[in-house]
C-alpha cells in the first residue's frame, strides 16, 4: 500500500497553476518521466511550467495540446458568450469586450507562439474540429444548426470536438474535474498525432488546473491513469451549466 498527498484547489482559477504545477514536477522526477502534456488555453499552464523546470532541461518530451489550428475551419477560435453561471469577474470581462465589439477570442496556438515554443523544444498538438462542432457552452449559429443535422444520426447535445478527435466519451472524466477530461484527452490526442510513443508514462496538466500521471494510450480507455497529482473543484459542465441537456 502506498499513501500519497494530492492538491485540492477550492474553485478554479489559473493560478493554482503556481503551485500545482511545482508540486507535479517533483513528481515527475520521482517518477522518471520524461514525457509531459500540458493543455494551451490562454497559455499560462504551459509557460508556468517551462519557467519551473528552466531552460536546461532537455531530457523532457514536452507537448503543448491545444484547440483546432489557427489555419483551420474553427481557426481555433471561441465566441464570447454571457451564459446565466458566469463568475461575477467573468462576466464583467465578456461584457468589456463584447462592449468593444469583440465577439470572439483565439483559444489556441497562433504561427508565431508556435515557432516561440518549437524553439523552445515544445512540440504543438492540434485538436481536430473539421466539421465545425464548437464547444457546447459557447456556439455559434453555424454550429448549432449542424448540431441539430447531425442530431438524428446520434450526435448528441454535449459530444465535444475534444471527444470525436480521441475516440471516446471523455464527459464522465468532468464529474471529476474538467481538467481530468482534457488531461486524458489531450494525451490521446498527443499519441494520435505522433508525439508520444503509446504506453509512454505521461505528466498530463490541464484546467485550473489538474494534473495526473497517466499510461499514454491511442484511445480513451487505453489510457490508464496511474495518479491523480491535484484538480480543481467546481469545474465541471454539469457544475458550469446545470440546466444543460444530461447535465453534461
Amino acid at each position: 500500500m502506498t499513501i500519497k498527498e494530492i492538491m485540492y484547489f477550492d474553485r478554479p482559477d489559473k493560478k493554482n497553476a503556481d503551485e500545482l504545477v511545482k508540486f507535479a514536477v517533483k513528481r515527475m522526477d520521482e517518477m522518471g518521466i520524461k514525457n509531459v502534456v500540458v493543455a494551451w488555453s490562454s497559455g499560462y499552464t504551459v509557460r508556468k511550467f517551462l519557467e519551473t523546470i528552466g531552460p536546461d532541461r532537455k531530457d523532457l518530451n514536452i507537448v503543448a495540446g491545444t484547440n483546432p489550428s489557427p489555419h483551420s475551419i474553427s481557426r481555433g477560435r471561441q465566441l464570447i458568450i454571457i451564459r446565466p453561471n458566469d463568475s461575477p469577474e467573468a462576466k464583467k470581462w465578456k461584457e468589456e469586450m463584447l462592449a468593444k465589439g469583440i465577439t470572439e477570442i483565439s483559444d489556441t496556438i497562433s504561427d508565431e507562439v508556435k515557432a516561440e515554443l518549437e524553439s523552445k523544444g515544445v512540440k504543438v498538438s492540434y485538436l481536430n474540429d473539421d466539421l465545425y462542432l464548437g464547444e457546447p457552452l459557447a456556439l455559434g449559429k453555424e454550429q448549432d444548426s449542424r448540431r441539430a443535422r447531425l442530431a438524428p444520426f446520434g450526435l448528441a447535445s454535449w459530444i465535444r470536438p475534444l471527444d470525436i478527435h480521441a475516440g471516446g466519451d471523455l464527459s464522465i472524466f468532468t464529474t471529476i474535474s474538467q481538467g481530468f477530461r482534457v488531461c486524458v484527452g489531450c494525451t490521446v490526442v498527443a499519441v494520435k498525432n505522433g508525439f508520444i510513443p503509446e504506453g509512454m508514462m505521461v505528466l498530463a496538466l490541464a484546467g485550473r488546473c489538474t494534473a495526473i500521471i497517466v499510461r499514454a494510450g491511442s484511445k480513451p480507455k487505453t489510457t490508464i491513469i496511474k495518479e491523480i497529482l491535484g484538480f480543481e473543484r467546481g469545474s465541471s459542465h454539469f457544475e458550469r451549466d446545470p440546466e444543460h441537456p444530461d447535465g453534461n
